[in-house]
This record gives structure tokens, sequence and C-alpha cells, in this order.
């Protein structure tokens, strides 16, 4: 890759169909090839719709000096919170003694 060249950076939530743009926190400076790069997916659901729960596929690719490359992720998306269950002691038992943690 020559220097200056552009870097974009694209994201997508539905196997390729739709591609949106990811943006490079900070931009980069002419001559630097890496760096950290964010995708609100807001953006996403405000074009084509709240996600699913289950799997999705998380595909992001990169374009650079004429070159296109495509990587894949697989995640779970769960949206329900999480129950805590105490065993002991139980609701109401007092509990008395030094306290032994860790």
């Amino acid at each position: 890759m020559e220097d200056n060249e552009p870097v974009a950076i694209q994201v997508s939530l539905d196997d390729g169909a739709n591609w949106r743009n990811a943006t490079n926190v900070p931009a980069l400076s002419p001559g630097v090839t890496s760096g950290t790069w964010d995708y609100d997916f807001s953006d996403w659901t405000g074009a084509h719709g709240n996600f699913s729960e289950g799997p999705i596929s998380i595909k992001a690719r990169v374009t650079a000096g004429g070159v296109t490359s495509v990587t894949n992720s697989n995640v779970i998306l769960d949206s329900t919170a999480p129950v805590v269950e105490y065993l002991t002691p139980a609701r109401g038992e007092t509990v008395n003694g030094p306290g032994r943690w860790g």
C-alpha cells in the first residue's frame, strides 16, 4: 500500500447484502496504515431494523491499495437480562460469625 492511499472499512450484518462504513478513531494521518475503527450499530438498525435474538454473522471488509479483504465473526445476540438467585442464606435467615471471602 502506498502512503496517503485511502483505507475503507465496512461492516455487514446480513451476510454481505448491505455494507455500512466504519469510522477511524481518531482519523488516520497521511502515511499511517493502521488504527482503531468504530461502527455505531444504531446506524444499522435505523436503516435495516432491529436485530432478532440468536446467532448473527458480522462481516468486516477492508479495502486499501485496490485490494479488498473480508473477515467474519459469529456472535449470539441475547438481550434477556440475567437472573441472579441466592441459595444460601435463605430469605429471612440470619447469618453470624466471621466472613471468609476469596
